[in-house]
């Protein structure tokens, strides 16, 4: 198992808290803070090295449902 950052971002993109995920390879690593994203922005990290970002689920929906051209 290996050891990664997960941090959830507020709407101004910045860091609102973390957690610590464990997991067998990256693949998982990024399933486990995709599942965080409901929460806000993840960006997943390992050590100093960043490994992916996930956008806040409701961010499109929140996007979406304000557009005026949108019937």
């Amino acid at each position: 198992m290996a050891t990664y950052r997960a941090y959830i971002l507020d709407p101004a993109g910045k860091i609102a808290w973390g957690d610590w995920l464990e997991a067998v390879d990256q693949a998982e690593a990024e399933a486990k803070a995709r599942a965080l994203s409901d929460k806000g922005g993840v960006e997943l990290w390992q050590g100093a090295r960043r490994l992916a970002g996930f956008p806040w689920k409701g961010a499109l929906d929140d996007a979406a449902a304000n557009c005026p051209h949108r019937r």
